[in-house]
């Protein structure tokens, strides 16, 4: 192995670029060697935590007394890799980019009949049409408004996909809204984690 000793590596442009390697090559930094930054690093993969997305309800949604419903969050504030269709409330992991990702999904759930009606409510993540997570209340009839939240840590691969679906169980029978203003917003997230 040749070796090269240098204080200093410059392009001999002004503003050129200095290449180390070809296409194909490894360059390697032993153990035990620091690896310091002092400028912008551009081009690498695994630096962030995409794909990621955070979508929510735009206005509430209405649900039938003990019917399980997909809540299709309707209105996005990221979405890194397009991966979250606020149509059909499903987020997609794209090609190339499973691993594990953290999950975040949080529900207001009212009674349309107010008072203390909620017997029972559930919020659960599907993943790929099957369980993956829930959370769970159940007031016996002493609730009319509660947030229920899940987060999760999850191995997702290529194609699948999470859903949520929310069920509530009304004393009186009556119907519910997932809540989705200011002060009661319903929210749907996930990004990828690295180093993991």
């Amino acid at each position: 192995m040749s070796e090269i000793k240098a204080d200093k590596l410059s392009a001999r442009n002004v503003s050129g670029t200095v290449t180390l390697g070809t296409s194909g090559d490894t360059i390697q930094v032993p153990a035990g060697v620091t690896l310091e930054n002092l400028g912008t690093a551009t081009g690498f993969s695994g630096g962030d935590n995409a794909p990621g997305f955070h979508a929510n309800r735009s206005s509430g949604q209405g649900m039938l007394d003990n019917t399980s419903t997909l809540i299709a969050f309707n209105a996005e504030t990221y979405d890194s890799n397009s991966a979250y269709d606020t149509g059909t409330g499903k987020f997609t992991v794209p090609s190339g980019e499973g691993g594990k990702y953290f999950v975040y999904v949080s529900c207001v759930i009212s009674s349309n009949a107010g008072g203390n009606d909620i017997n029972t409510a559930d919020v659960i993540l599907k993943k790929n049409g099957s369980y993956a997570a829930a959370a769970s209340w159940d007031t016996n009839g002493y609730g009319d408004k509660l947030m229920l939240e899940i987060n999760v840590t999850l191995d997702l691969s290529a194609s699948d996909y999470l859903e949520v679906y929310v069920t509530m169980d009304s004393a009186t029978g009556s119907n519910c809204t997932v809540g989705g203003n200011s002060w009661d917003t319903s929210y749907f997230g996930a990004f990828k984690l690295q180093g993991v």
